[in-house]
C-alpha cells in the first residue's frame, strides 16, 4: 500500500505534562487541517481508560461489535467514501488505552482507508499499541512530542516571537521562563496576550503582567460547556489543571461544580413552573440539611433548618433564575427527552468522580477532558445558548 500522509500519530513521553499534551492535540488538529479537513469535519474520540462491563469480543467481520460504545464512531469515519461529501478527520485521543481487539480492528480500518475521504491524527501517552504503531509507520508517520529542558525553551520562544511579531529581548524571555517554566501551552497563551503590545516587551512588563499564573475558575469552563464550545472548554480545563497540586483537589472541585449545576438543571426540566422549581430546590436543600443533622431533631430545630433552607434558596435566586431561563423550550425538545438527557449528563459526572478515585493522578486529566467534551454535547439537549458573561 502506498504511503498515506493523511495518517499521523503523536506520542507524549513519560516526562510530558499538560503543556506537551496540549502541544500534541494542537499538532494533531493542525495536521488534519493541513491535509484538507475543515475544522467542523474533525471528530474527536477519546479512548476510555476503563475496560467496560464485559469481556472484549473477538475480532470479527462486524467491526462495530469490537469497539466499546464510546469508540463505535471510528468505524463510519474510517469507512467513509469521497463520493459522500467533505473529507472527514478523526482525532483519536489516548490511543494507549485501546484494547487488543480494538487495536487489531483499527489497524484493519487504517489499512483500507481512503485518503481522499478521511484523515487520521492519533495522540497517545507513553507509547502506541505495538500493532498500531507498526501500521502507522507503514502508511503514515509517528512523531514524539518531546518535553523541552529549560536550556532549550529559549530557542522555541524565539521561533514563536518571530511568528507572532513580538519584540522581546533575552531578559524578558528569561522572566517568562522563570514564571512559566517549560510549559509550552502556558507560554503560548502568555504570548497571545502580549501580541497586542506595539512596543518592545521588557522583563518588568512580564513581571507586572503575569504576577499570577493564568488559572481559570471552574465557572469559566462551565460557561463554555453551556454553549457547546468543547474546544475552548478543554483549553480552559488545561489552564485550570496546569498548576494543580494533589493537595488542592481541583479535579473534584470541578466535578462538584458540574454536579451541582446539573442537579439544578435536571430539577428545572422536571418543574411545572418557576415557583415550583424554587420550591423543589428549597425542599432539596432542607432534605440535605436534615440528612447531615447529628441525630433526631425536635420541631424547633426543624423549623430553624427550614428557615435556613429558605434563606439559602433566596440568596441563590439569581442563579436559579438564570438556570430556569436557559431551559430548552418543550416545543423543541419534550420534557421526558430533556430529563433523560440531563440524567445521562449527570451520570457522566458521577462516573468521572468514581474513576478519579480509582485511578492514579496521571490519568485524571484525560478523564476530565473526555467528561468535559461529552458534556459540551449533552448540555445542548436541555439548555439554550447561554451568555459567557458573569457579573
Amino acid at each position: 500500500m502506498e504511503n498515506v500522509s493523511e495518517v499521523l500519530a503523536l506520542v507524549i513521553p513519560d516526562r510530558g505534562g499538560p503543556g506537551e499534551r496540549e502541544e500534541a492535540l494542537g499538532a494533531a488538529r493542525r495536521h488534519l487541517r493541513r491535509v484538507g479537513v475543515d475544522a467542523d469535519q474533525i471528530v474527536r474520540i477519546d479512548v476510555p481508560s476503563w475496560r467496560g462491563a464485559g469481556a472484549t469480543p473477538p475480532v470479527g467481520p462486524d467491526q462495530h461489535s469490537v469497539f466499546r460504545s464510546e469508540l463505535i464512531g471510528i468505524v463510519p469515519l474510517l469507512q467513509s467514501n469521497s463520493l459522500f461529501g467533505q473529507k472527514q478527520g478523526l482525532l483519536l485521543v489516548d490511543a494507549n488505552f485501546l484494547q487488543a481487539a480494538e487495536t487489531q480492528a483499527l489497524v484493519k480500518l487504517l489499512h483500507a482507508i481512503d485518503p481522499s475521504a478521511a484523515a487520521v491524527a492519533i495522540v497517545a501517552q507513553r507509547s502506541l499499541p505495538a500493532p498500531l504503531g507498526k501500521k502507522v509507520r507503514e502508511i503514515g508517520k509517528v512523531e514524539s512530542v518531546r518535553p523541552l529542558w529549560e536550556n532549550q525553551i529559549h530557542g522555541w520562544l524565539i521561533g514563536q516571537l518571530k511568528e507572532k511579531g513580538i519584540r522581546m529581548g533575552y531578559k524578558a524571555r528569561a522572566a517568562l521562563v522563570q514564571r512559566f517554566g517549560t510549559d509550552r501551552a502556558a507560554l503560548r497563551r502568555a504570548l497571545e496576550q502580549l501580541q497586542g503590545e506595539n512596543r518592545p516587551i521588557n522583563a518588568e512588563m512580564i513581571v507586572e503582567r503575569f504576577r499570577n499564573r493564568p488559572d481559570q475558575p471552574v465557572f469559566r469552563i462551565l460557561d463554555e460547556i453551556l454553549v457547546g464550545n468543547s474546544g475552548e472548554a478543554l483549553r480552559r480545563l488545561g489552564d485550570y489543571l496546569a498548576n494543580a497540586r494533589s493537595s488542592d483537589g481541583r479535579p473534584y472541585i470541578l466535578l462538584a461544580t458540574l454536579e451541582s449545576d446539573l442537579r439544578l438543571r435536571l430539577m428545572a426540566s422536571q418543574a411545572r413552573d418557576r415557583e415550583h422549581f424554587r420550591e423543589m430546590e428549597e425542599a432539596g436543600s432542607f432534605s440535605r440539611m436534615l440528612e447531615s443533622a447529628p441525630g433526631p431533631i425536635d420541631q424547633k430545630s426543624e423549623n430553624k433548618l427550614r428557615s435556613k433552607a429558605n434563606s439559602r434558596v433566596r440568596s441563590s435566586q439569581r442563579r436559579l433564575n438564570r438556570i430556569w431561563s436557559q431551559r430548552k423550550p418543550f416545543s423543541s425538545v419534550s420534557r421526558p427527552e430533556q430529563v433523560l438527557t440531563a440524567q445521562k449528563a449527570l451520570s457522566l459526572v458521577v462516573r468521572a468522580d468514581r474513576t478519579l478515585k480509582l485511578f492514579p493522578t496521571p490519568l485524571h486529566q484525560p478523564v476530565l477532558e473526555r467528561t468535559v467534551s461529552e458534556l459540551s454535547t449533552a448540555y445542548q439537549g436541555f439548555t439554550t445558548a447561554a451568555t459567557r458573561s458573569r457579573r
